[in-house]
């Protein structure tokens, strides 16, 4: 029968195994709050560049003139709907695309 581990020793990650791999774990291990203090910063950091990264990307989705730019107009203009960029499309009475006569 085998003796439990002593009490310090779960089995996984030891100092000595770290220290191992380079010794960057013992280096992490040691500074980890200025780590954790790093990472806050540069997310801080790039939270605004993150924020307007998605209208830089939109660009061209619309052809002006075009039947869709056409219809996006008449939903923000004549119905008011706040689905002027997006529309849900909900499908009540078909057959579900888990059968095989709804594939």
């Amino acid at each position: 029968m085998n003796a439990p581990p002593p009490r310090g020793d779960r089995g996984g990650t030891t100092p000595r195994s770290v220290a191992t791999a380079g010794g960057r774990g013992l280096w992490i291990v040691a500074h980890r709050r200025a780590i954790g203090i790093a990472w806050l910063v540069a997310t801080a950091a790039l939270v605004p560049g993150v924020l307007s990264v998605g209208p830089a990307l939109k660009g061209g989705d619309r052809i002006p003139g075009s039947e869709s730019a056409l219809v996006q107009r008449q939903l923000v203009e004549r119905f008011a709907s706040p689905f002027g960029h997006y529309l849900v499309l909900v499908l009540t009475g078909i057959e579900s695309p888990a059968t095989e006569s709804g594939r």
